[in-house]
């Protein structure tokens, strides 16, 4: 007895006091309960209507499981997030100081309290959903373990849109612009993936897994490799949640960099064992485009880090020459966020490159081309953006704008790019296909990546000197000098 209430009281005292708050709230008002009997009527709605619409149907299980597992990932993965994101975003408004402001608790902790108790909620409205997904199974749609592993995936990408909505909250942005990013982020995503889970449904119901399109070890390991992507993302938000949180004056930008660079010399390992697995570069090509698009908005938000570091992490600072060069790219500071992403950049471009050149044979050169092309041009147009809005706001804009919204610029000035080249290039006779604010558009010919070099260069030439300030600002604070900070003798 002793040991078990001293687990009791072990566990207790390692409750995190944000996650009690929020479901003592919740339990205590109405929410929930609306919540959950709204939930269980709509199902049973659906149920009803998809069962009489298939009334002339030998077998409608399949599409009554495929429409309620829809209407549960879509639900949970744009309610959820935004509910848990509005919360922590009233929360840290100038207004209202509330938890964030006079709490004692480490940033991690208020991010992670809010977290899991927002992943609390989504788990009871799965629950919830356990006994309409058994009757399809009577209903012949899908057999229980694969049903149960996709609920499992629904859940997961759940969990990651939580974090991104939390991060959404976390922004140091106004109200107009966190709404604005949260509307279309929690909406543009879940039909994004509604509409592929329609597709893998329709590939895994017709018999492509039996008939060696998807084999059980790739069909495995394929699931096994969504789940780790979302649980990278989620981690990645969850950092950068905290980074938000976090008070100016602390090295806040050094964890999710390290954390985004330790991912990227894994995952191209990952990639590269699972493209010796199928022999085939897709997924090396996947990876190229995710990480030039993280390092490419890692362009555009770093440059809203401070110029000048204070006292606290210079501290920090080491004094060997070769560690502070390292520690220059991945400490705070606008400067050396830029330098990080842009190696970021290169270094994709060049380790995808000689990864995929292992597979020549299982891709075609000229879409292997064409995609290092398009690339190369979102790339290229993302330079020119950071760079013009670093010119833009410490310049002209520095009394109208603060240091912290230059992002804001920058995203401006990329859309207006990726419309100025769009308009080009339409001009010039190239059919466009689709158009994106990334300048990324895609035309029927080559996009002119030559002249968005130059440009690219010719803007980052400018920022040359900004970048030396900051390198030659970097170094360690005195011994003398953090002494009397300590000590207080400063003051005197």
């Amino acid at each position: 007895m002793k040991t078990a209430g001293a687990l009791v009281h072990a566990l207790d005292s390692r409750m995190n006091p944000i996650v009690v708050k929020e479901l003592r709230q919740i339990s205590r008002g109405k929410f929930l309960t609306v919540i959950l009997i709204g939930f269980l009527f709509t199902q049973l709605t659906v149920t009803g209507a998809v069962t009489l619409y298939s009334r002339g149907s030998a077998n409608p299980g399949p599409q009554l499981y495929l429409t309620l597992l829809r209407f549960l990932t879509g639900i949970c993965s744009a309610l959820i997030p935004a509910y848990a994101g509005f919360r922590l975003a009233k929360e840290r408004s100038n207004t209202n100081r509330d938890l964030l402001f006079i709490s004692t608790l480490k940033p991690a902790s208020i991010v992670w309290g809010k977290t899991l108790s927002a992943a609390i909620l989504a788990a009871l409205i799965y629950s919830v959903s356990m006994p309409f997904i058994v009757m399809t199974y009577i209903l012949r749609g899908i057999d229980l373990p694969s049903a149960f592993l996709q609920i499992a995936l629904s859940y997961v990408f759940t969990l990651t849109m939580i974090q991104l909505g939390i991060m959404i909250g976390c922004m140091p942005a106004s109200r107009i612009v966190r709404g604005t990013a949260g509307l279309i982020v929690l909406i543009v995503m879940p039909l994004f993936v509604l509409g592929s889970m329609g597709v893998f449904f329709q590939a895994y119901y017709s018999g492509a897994v039996a008939t060696g399109f998807l084999t059980a070890e790739r069909d495995a390991l394929g699931t096994l490799g969504v789940a780790s992507i979302c649980a990278a993302y989620a981690g990645a938000l969850f950092l950068v949640s905290t980074a938000f949180v976090s008070p100016p004056a602390s090295n806040r930008a050094f964890v999710p960099r390290v954390y985004v660079t330790a991912v990227w010399a894994v995952s191209i390992v990952v990639v590269f064992a699972w493209s010796e697995f199928a022999y085939s570069a897709d997924l090396i090509v996947e990876w190229m485009t995710i990480f030039s698009f993280i390092f490419s908005m890692a362009l555009m938000f770093s440059i809203s880090e401070r110029d000048r570091l204070g006292a606290r992490v210079r501290q920090a600072i080491p004094h060997s020459r070769s560690r502070r060069a390292l520690a220059f790219l991945f400490y705070s500071g606008s400067a050396g966020g830029f330098i990080w992403a842009s190696i970021g950049v290169v270094m994709t471009f060049i380790v995808g490159s000689i990864a995929a050149s292992a597979f020549a044979a299982s891709i075609s050169s000229s879409k292997f081309e064409r995609l290092f092309l398009n690339l190369g041009f979102m790339a290229f147009n993302s330079w020119t953006a950071a760079a013009s809005a670093v010119l833009l706001q410490r310049g002209y804009l520095k009394n109208r704008v603060a240091r912290v919204h230059t992002w804001l610029i920058s995203f401006g000035i990329e859309a207006l790019t990726g419309l100025l080249w769009s308009i080009y290039m339409i001009s010039a006779g190239s059919q466009l296909v689709s158009f994106n604010f990334m300048g990324m558009s895609r035309f029927r010919e080559d996009p002119p990546i030559a002249a968005a070099a130059v440009i690219a260069a010719v803007t980052v030439s400018f920022c040359i000197p900004w970048i030396f300030r900051q390198k030659a600002a970097f170094k360690p604070l005195p011994l003398k000098t953090a002494e009397m900070q300590w000590t207080g003798s400063a003051c005197v």
